[in-house]
């Protein structure tokens, strides 16, 4: 695939290229230089619960990570900055006891940032699942803020130090 050519507000060409590597370039959880507190990954049993009652679309590369830490909690290079990933046993619980569906229709959570914000899959507009924090008070899509483009590119922040931004 070729590198892309950004564009500034103006639309002129900017004088770098975005670039992808392999993701055998890039650090494993809990070498990324912040904090992960890692869990049991989940069981074959757990995921294949979770695939069956999961929204369609749900990326394998989430499911893929549940076989890394299922749970756990940790640094976010992302803002909020913490991450805490629901366990494949919870998560369908925890979006019926929210009641996302009901509140924030087209939003799947699956995680927290152990404090007032959720991690959900937004499948609103692309259905490609971009990843998004939404307050639980209010539980309102207005509030809902696209934090990654994708559950691959969400992964990468994973047990960064926070750096306080978003992508």
């Amino acid at each position: 695939m070729r590198p892309r050519r950004l564009l500034d507000r103006c639309g002129r060409p900017l004088n770098f290229t975005v670039r992808r590597y392999p993701l055998s370039a890039v650090p494993p959880i809990g070498s990324r230089g912040g904090v992960w507190r890692f869990a049991k990954p989940a069981s074959d049993d757990a995921i294949a619960a979770l695939r069956a009652s999961a929204p369609v679309g749900i990326p394998s590369s989430y499911y893929n990570f549940l076989r890394i830490t299922n749970g756990g909690e940790g640094d976010l290079g992302v803002d909020p900055g913490w991450f805490a990933p629901w366990p494949a046993e919870h998560v369908v619980q925890n979006n019926r006891q929210y009641q996302l569906a009901e509140w924030v229709p087209g939003l799947f959570g699956f995680g927290s940032n152990g404090g007032g914000e959720c991690f959900a899959f937004d499948f609103r507009e692309t259905g490609c699942g971009r990843i998004v924090t939404v307050p639980f008070i209010p539980l309102d899509l207005r509030e809902a803020v696209v934090i990654a483009e994708s559950f691959e590119q969400f992964s990468l922040f994973v047990g960064m130090p926070p750096a306080g931004g978003t992508v």
